[in-house]
């Protein structure tokens, strides 16, 4: 049973939300931040990579970064930048990008159901990016961005939200710089909320799509509050984190694509003779994957299409991804890379970037081959989770991303 409950908003006003909305803080660096948020003295950037307006001498998880943010907040609300909800509301989210639209909300969802496997995760997390939110979240006593989460379609709640959308209209509308429309709509009808509520009841899995160091910085922040609170009963708002959720049957999943910068010591034949031992090849002028199992390589200028021999792939709902199945196969045992999280021979491109990028790449950038990929179904990744497992890395390149600044939840 999932717990995605309504609550008091803080948000921008809808004058500033065009300046104040903008990318998750973890898609750039410091000096892109910068960039960003240049003459945007409200973008929401200076909260949540508030180490753009700190001397580059600090480091980015140095206290002060942390500090700096919590003041920002504290400076938006004595502006009237940010506003309060009066009660409790549920925040429905359209985004639109490319003729298509996923349509979900922002809801509080409950810490402990991470940690019992309600809410499943197929990654990994790295210490110190969940030290990094952790204090993020315990010094700004806010959760200032969403974790993006999934579950197995419920029509009622789908059928519950379009029916208010479509007698209401939105809070903001935005376009951001990748063509992407934002509509937000604000419902604090109880009755409503109810319904919504009582259906997730019903739901008996989340599926953590994006945001997993949030996910874990949450938890760890919530045990941090618990220390100081003696009263402590599970209801506070510490023990809930702010996720955008969306039905799966919405969800687009881009490639995640591969360039290598060599090919291991072998010529261009030799490597196209061993890749024949483990599957077809031909020419093509196609670009991208039609199907599963299969995938495009380009190598001197030329594009192939290839496809895994079928005894090669397992049932394991890990090792029969094609990412998998690519490792496995040609990117270990061929060309040498034994850890794609290390290798600095292998670079992972975005599907957003499109196949010219791997042509680029190879033509012009120092990489001899690329791998244009067929995109993991949200289906493989929900396999995986339920088998409590974790999928490889740069398995899934979901667009368009959620933005940031819309809601944020605080920890009173």
């Amino acid at each position: 049973m999932a717990t995605a409950k309504p609550f008091i908003g803080l948000r921008p006003s809808k004058s500033i939300v065009q300046e104040f909305h903008c990318p998750p803080y973890d898609v750039m660096d410091r000096d892109e931040a910068r960039k960003l948020a240049e003459n945007k003295p409200y973008s929401f950037l200076h909260v949540t990579r508030s180490d753009l307006d700190l001397p580059d001498s600090i480091d980015e998880h140095d206290t002060q970064v942390y500090l700096n943010a919590k003041m920002k907040i504290e400076q938006y609300l004595n502006e009237k930048i940010l506003i309060k909800d009066s009660k409790p509301c549920y925040y429905f989210y359209e985004e639109t990008w490319r003729g298509k639209s996923q349509l979900g909300l922002f809801a509080a969802v409950k810490v402990q159901e991470y940690e019992n496997g309600t809410i499943r995760r197929h990654e990994f997390t790295r210490k110190e990016k969940e030290v990094d939110r952790t204090n993020h979240i315990v010094i700004t006593k806010t959760h200032t961005e969403p974790v993006f989460l999934t579950y197995k379609d419920n029509d009622k709640i789908e059928k519950t939200i379009r029916d208010f959308i479509n007698k209401n209209e939105q809070e903001y509308f935005v376009k951001d710089e990748n063509d992407v429309t934002h509509k937000v709509w604000v419902c604090a009808d109880e009755k409503i909320n109810k319904i919504i509520e009582d259906e997730f009841k019903k739901v008996n899995i989340l599926y953590i799509a994006d945001g997993h160091h949030r996910t874990a910085s949450s938890l760890n922040a919530a045990k941090e509050f618990e220390k100081q609170n003696p009263n402590h009963t599970g209801e506070e708002s510490y023990n809930y984190f702010m996720a955008v959720i969306y039905p799966s049957k919405h969800l687009r999943i881009l490639p995640y694509n591969r360039a290598v910068k060599d090919l291991n010591g072998l010529t261009s034949d030799q490597f196209l003779n061993k890749i024949k031992e483990i599957g077809t090849i031909k020419e093509t002028d196609l670009t991208e994957p039609s199907k599963k199992h299969s995938i495009m390589i380009y190598l001197d200028k030329k594009w192939y299409e290839f496809a895994f021999k079928k005894v090669l792939i397992p049932k394991d709902p890990v090792n029969s991804l094609d990412v998998a199945l690519l490792q496995n196969n040609i990117l270990d045992p061929i060309l040498g890379i034994k850890d794609p999280r290390t290798d600095k021979r292998i670079s992972f491109i975005g599907g957003i970037r499109g196949t010219k990028e791997l042509e680029n790449l190879v033509d012009n950038k120092g990489y001899k081959i690329a791998f244009s990929m067929f995109p993991t179904d949200i289906n493989d990744l929900i396999k995986v989770a339920d088998n409590h497992q974790v999928m490889p890395p740069k398995s899934t390149w979901f667009e368009p991303k959620l933005r940031s600044g819309f809601v944020i939840h605080t920890i009173d």
